[in-house]
């Protein structure tokens, strides 16, 4: 069984900041963190309380999370992009206790962690929301790590960056 626990947006200058458990490829878990802090879109915080509500649903702790995935290639961002108080550690380490402290979380063994990029978290979520298994997405979006569009062609489960 693998738990994975997904983080949207999670650095200090994002909006829309959430999380989610995904076990054995199943949506168990979901929540944005705006339903906790009643902030529209939640705007500075990192998803704090969306995680812990996420594995409160799902019943686990956070020691029970094989990996950690988070929508943005932040340690690689355009560092333009985040003003220095906002900075985001590069090492995945630091990251990890940034994103899940321990004042919050306790003291647990440290899971993998992935960065996606941006517009590849867009487009698979809007594949694997679709049921196809083969698709030609577009993402739209105010920003990505360098590109606010992007085309995808799909197959199988690989994503092709075409623009």
């Amino acid at each position: 069984m693998t738990n994975i626990l997904g983080i949207a947006n999670a650095n200090y200058r994002s909006h829309d900041n959430a999380a989610c458990i995904v076990r054995d490829g199943k949506l168990v878990a979901a929540a944005e963190e705006e339903r906790f802090t009643r902030e529209k879109h939640a705007y500075d915080s990192l998803p704090t309380n969306a995680v812990r509500f996420c594995l409160s649903q799902a019943g686990l702790n956070i020691q029970d999370v094989d990996i950690v995935t988070v929508g943005w290639d932040l340690p690689n961002v355009q560092l333009e992009k985040i003003p220095p108080s906002a900075s985001f550690p590069s090492d995945p380490k630091e990251a990890l206790q940034q994103l899940l402290p321990e004042r919050v979380f306790g003291r647990f063994d440290l899971p993998e962690i992935h960065f996606v990029p941006h517009h590849l978290a867009h487009a698979a979520t809007a594949l694997y929301a679709s049921g196809f298994k083969r698709a030609a997405v577009i993402v739209l979006d105010g920003a990505g790590e360098f590109e606010a569009t992007t085309h995808w062609q799909v197959s199988d489960g690989q994503f092709r960056k075409l623009v």
